[in-house]
């Protein structure tokens, strides 16, 4: 009768640290939680926050690429952006970093594969209103260079053209061991009304349009011949 007492009473015990070390968890994941949210909008301009892939979305059969997609927010945007709430930030291993005053914001994405004329990404970017917490993701995006387009991965996993390359001002090839093709003078819009209509629905706001060029970028792709 006393061994049966014992073994209850450890039983019991070990059932009240489980259940503190499950509450502790689940404190420590709200604590977490809460840090990451907050360190989302404190730093929106900057920030490490990774993708749900942060591999590229490259298909099997493409070649393996490097290089790296920059575009800089153009005059006015990012002030008129920021006015509003909207903050662009880097989705790891992509990154974005503003000057001080807030002019500008230049994204930095790396190039790890390439099949024809489309340029796959690793990482991304993240289009956030920190007044209401609403974020747009542009993940792991397609650089398409003969489709003029900017495909993207969405936060709910989907894939949609977001982005317009209305006009490509010089393109350079060096030709090797290895190629290098640098993509100069690149205009980025929304895509269409359609997108804007989301991006704007999406973030609460009335600032999207696709008659406006909200960027200049540069793309460089080098690949084993």
């Amino acid at each position: 009768m006393r061994t049966t007492r014992l073994a209850l009473s450890i039983a019991a015990s070990l059932a009240l640290v489980a259940g503190l070390a499950g509450t502790n968890a689940m404190a420590a994941d709200t604590v977490a939680s809460d840090v990451v949210a907050a360190d989302s909008v404190t730093t929106a301009v900057t920030t490490t926050q990774p993708a749900k892939n942060t591999g590229s979305s490259a298909p099997v059969n493409a070649d393996d690429a490097s290089g790296n997609f920059f575009f800089t927010t153009a005059n006015g945007i990012a002030p008129t952006w920021f006015s509003s709430g909207i903050t662009i930030s880097g989705i790891s291993p992509g990154s974005a970093l503003s000057n001080s005053p807030l002019t500008r914001v230049r994204v930095a994405i790396p190039i790890v594969a390439k099949l024809g004329t489309a340029n796959f990404a690793a990482g991304g970017f993240k289009i956030q209103n920190t007044k209401t917490r609403e974020f747009v993701n542009c993940q792991t995006p397609v650089i398409d260079t003969r489709a003029k387009v900017i495909d993207c991965v969405l936060k709910d996993g989907t894939n949609a053209k977001l982005f317009a390359i209305t006009s490509i001002a010089s393109t350079k090839q060096t030709l090797g061991y290895y190629d290098s093709t640098n993509y100069r003078g690149m205009k980025l819009q929304v895509a269409d009304q359609a997108i804007a209509d989301m991006l704007n629905d999406e973030l609460s706001v009335n600032l999207f349009s696709p008659s406006v060029t909200f960027a200049l970028a540069q793309l460089t792709v080098t690949s084993a011949r």
